[in-house]
């Protein structure tokens, strides 16, 4: 049976492996991490009823030898593992802030928003690594700073590079990259990253570190730089896409969101070589960088409050035909399961923010659970919509008693399940089960799954036992009288 469905299996080739000190807190934290699969809840005691289980799990927290760290390498070596013979993953990567109260300054947080609103939590840069298809296979990434609570003095464009938190960029990168080489050291690496990556340090990156590692970069640029062409005079990169020789049309479907309804689009997508002029600030030294520019533009009539697609995407990767700039294009939209991820965990399902421990690296050891279980979540969710994976017979990612505990709890409600189920078709059945209204279009997220498959495997416990006491079914013997 498949790994990510059982949370024992999946908890234990997830943390099985720690680097951490004792083995006895190993196994502790594979029993934690099965605890959180089944009940992702923020609060500790409200995950832990069983006080035994409770208190085991505060020791665990608070141990100061256990390194929160160690724990996100755990994560990225089993992620490694299930990229391993793929020819190339994508590794979306984004920052989020995460509200956690410290009106007393005890907690050891920092300041995030705003800071006059005095609001105080953590900010962490993290990434999922996904395969081409966009399917999730768990975190890649996971890095956590407390901003400090007075602002420094010094204007931001004569701060070092190396003091500002773009460097969390640089950082979040080479963690991808030391956490994935050592099991698939064979694997192409993709970063996706957005407009907040658009600064000079992180584009010099792109261009040392991937000319060196079997590496690509896709980020949107949000800065209308200085540029030109390689047979042109200086200009800026969007004078130079707007006369680009290569350009053509499409119409794509784009989805509802942010309040937007979904509508077909006609998009016209421009390409061409560039050489950027990157000014190294807070020095007036200047330096080239030749990458590939696609640009994304919506073109005809809108409707009222519809906002234009426009995006300026930069590439390391050379793009001489028109199926290399779209998939490009799309690699880019994918992008967006990292904050299906954030979404997961700190919103409509774990809600991490609403934890209660106290010190800093007590809810960094708790946060790097919570992530690879919402990880975990999202893995679920997209295989089964996969066209390829769902379309496998159930058994590929069921046992025989879950697919019969299944049937039974369906039945029990007057319901009927087809003798022969795909993955999609039982995963969507469980989702159903953890309280999906199966109405329109609308589709389950990870944690109504979530809830599906906890009440799954409990019951699958239960046909399980029932048949361990009553045996294999014995065949009636035939009578030899006359």
């Amino acid at each position: 049976m498949d790994t990510l469905i059982d949370p024992h299996d999946w908890a234990a080739s997830e943390f099985g492996h720690a680097a951490i000190p004792d083995a006895r807190n190993v196994a502790r934290l594979v029993q934690m991490a099965q605890r959180v699969a089944e009940r992702p809840l923020p609060k500790v005691s409200a995950v832990f009823e069983a006080p035994p289980e409770l208190e085991a799990a505060f020791d665990f927290l608070e141990n100061e030898r256990i390194r929160p760290q160690a724990l996100v390498a755990s994560c990225q070596r089993a992620t490694a593992r299930r990229a391993r013979g793929l020819a190339r993953i994508l590794v979306p990567v984004d920052e989020v802030l995460l509200t956690l109260p410290d009106p007393h300054a005890t907690r050891g947080m920092g300041s995030v928003g705003e800071r006059a609103t005095g609001t105080r939590g953590l900010i962490v840069m993290d990434a999922v690594a996904l395969d081409e298809r966009g399917t999730p296979l768990g975190l890649a990434a996971m890095i956590t700073w407390a901003r400090p609570l007075v602002r420094d003095p010094r204007p931001h464009h004569r701060r070092p590079a190396l003091e500002k938190e773009i460097r969390y960029w640089i950082h979040a990168r080479a963690s991808v990259r030391e956490g994935l080489r050592g099991e698939a050291p064979d694997t192409e690496i993709v970063f996706l990253h957005d407009c907040a990556a658009d600064a000079w340090p992180v584009l010099l990156d792109v261009v040392v570190r991937d000319s060196q590692e079997r590496e690509r970069t896709v980020l949107r640029s949000s800065q209308d730089r200085r540029a030109s062409a390689q047979k042109g005079s200086p200009s800026h990169l969007r004078s130079l896409l707007r006369r680009a020789p290569e350009r053509w049309r499409i119409r794509q479907w784009i989805p509802a969101k942010h309040g937007q309804a979904a509508r077909r689009a006609k998009l016209e997508i421009r390409m061409r070589e560039v050489t950027l002029d990157l000014e190294l600030a807070p020095s007036s030294v200047h330096t080239k960088v030749t990458l590939w520019a696609v640009q994304v533009h919506e073109v005809g009539r809108l409707g009222r409050g519809v906002v234009r697609l426009d995006w300026v995407l930069l590439t390391d990767r050379p793009l001489r035909t028109r199926a290399e700039a779209l998939e490009v294009v799309r690699w880019y939209t994918l992008r967006w399961r990292v904050e299906d991820h954030h979404k997961a965990w700190k919103g409509s399902g774990s809600d991490i923010e609403r934890t209660q421990l106290r010190g800093r690296e007590s809810v960094e050891r708790w946060m790097a659970i919570h992530a690879a279980v919402s990880a975990r979540a999202l893995a679920l969710v997209h295989r089964a919509r996969d066209p390829v994976e769902g379309e496998a017979p159930a058994t590929a990612a069921y046992s025989a008693s879950e697919l019969t505990a299944l049937r039974v709890r369906r039945k029990a409600h007057g319901m009927d399940t087809p003798s022969e189920l795909t993955v999609a078709e039982a995963t969507r059945l469980v989702a159903i089960m953890g309280g999906f209204r199966p109405i329109s279009d609308r589709r389950y997220g990870p944690m109504t799954l979530g809830r599906g498959l906890e009440r799954l495997l409990f019951a699958a416990e239960v046909v399980r036992a029932i048949q361990a006491d009553t045996g294999p079914p014995q065949k009636q013997q035939r009578s030899r009288r006359k």
